[in-house]
């Protein structure tokens, strides 16, 4: 799963979530989300707030690649 806690002054916080169900083994197949995966889950936040985002994550290489720092970057 991966989510987000959207909050704005005068609003109730929002929590906006994927889930990722998993098929079971499959060789070469990721398990986890993805940067692609991300991506549209901060697209999905994004549209909606029309507003800019503070994004806090951890170290995952799927939150620190090259990709997500020129998605993030250009958004």
């Amino acid at each position: 799963m991966a989510a987000l806690i959207c909050t704005k002054a005068g609003h109730r916080p929002r929590l906006i979530h994927r889930i990722q169900l998993d098929g079971g083994p499959a060789k070469g197949r990721r398990k986890g989300f993805t940067e692609t995966d991300y991506a549209r889950l901060l697209d999905a936040v994004h549209q909606p707030l029309g507003g800019p985002i503070v994004l806090v994550g951890d170290n995952r290489n799927t939150h620190v690649s090259r990709t997500m720092q020129v998605l993030v970057a250009a958004r």
